[in-house]
């Protein structure tokens, strides 16, 4: 094993996490590597020290802390929406413009189809004039000069 391995296992000797079969091979490792032996003395001394140092934990305090979380909580839940205005401001005008969008695609589909249908109308009306100019014959028209002229 190399060194990373044991120190993971002397932090779980410390904490309490490593199983007993663990322990034999913990501790002759520590007595053959002199860098697990001083990192075990240091994790060591840092537990004795703050078990020497560990004063009760005031009640009060915990209960500050936890009103003063309590209170950041619905501080969050009350005002979302003015902290996120401009998101929601460029929410609602993206909607608008969708649709506006929509409704004047539909109304040019609508007046697309109302000039065809009028273009087609006006194609039929020339059709008619051009059939009524062609159905009579040319019309000569002449003088007669029997009026003395």
């Amino acid at each position: 094993m190399n060194t990373d391995e044991f120190k993971i296992m002397i932090e779980k000797y410390f904490d309490n996490e490593l199983e007993k079969k663990y322990e034999p091979l913990l501790f002759t490792e520590l007595a053959a590597n002199d860098e697990a032996r001083e990192y075990f003395k240091q994790l060591n001394l840092l537990k004795h020290s703050m078990q020497q140092t560990e004063e009760e934990f005031p009640i009060d305090l915990e209960e500050k802390i936890l009103y003063s979380v309590k209170v950041e909580n619905d501080k969050k839940q009350s005002i979302p929406i003015i902290k996120n205005a401009p998101a929601m401001i460029s929410y609602a005008l993206t909607v608008i413009f969708l649709t506006m969008t929509v409704i004047f695609f539909t109304e040019t589909k609508e007046l697309k189809s109302n000039l065809k249908e009028t273009m087609n109308k006006v194609k039929e009306q020339e059709e008619t004039i051009e059939l009524l100019f062609n159905r009579y014959q040319e019309i000569e028209i002449t003088s007669n000069k029997k009026n003395g002229g």
